[in-house]
């Protein structure tokens, strides 16, 4: 399995980072959803706060892979690079 990883990396090379961005922007919007739920029905107290806190936290992070700086370089195109 180990002699593939490069052989898989060279013909897809973003595909974990694109799976790792996707499923942290599903779990933004769970997390949104689930809070409002969850404050709906037992009130605004400690957990819904949390859980909007972890939704701000994933998102700002997939904000800093994907956001383009001056040059126009980001984390994710640097990602994809050959090395």
């Amino acid at each position: 399995m180990q002699r593939l990883a490069p052989i898989f990396h060279k013909l897809y090379p973003s595909r974990m980072i694109d799976f790792v961005l996707s499923a942290a922007t599903i779990a933004v919007f769970a997390l949104i959803y689930g809070a409002v739920r969850i404050a709906r029905s037992e009130g605004f107290g400690r957990k819904p706060v949390l859980m909007i806190a972890a939704a701000m936290v994933i998102a700002g992070n997939v904000a800093i892979w994907i956001v383009p700086d001056k040059q126009g370089n980001s984390l994710f195109k640097e990602a994809d690079k050959p090395r």
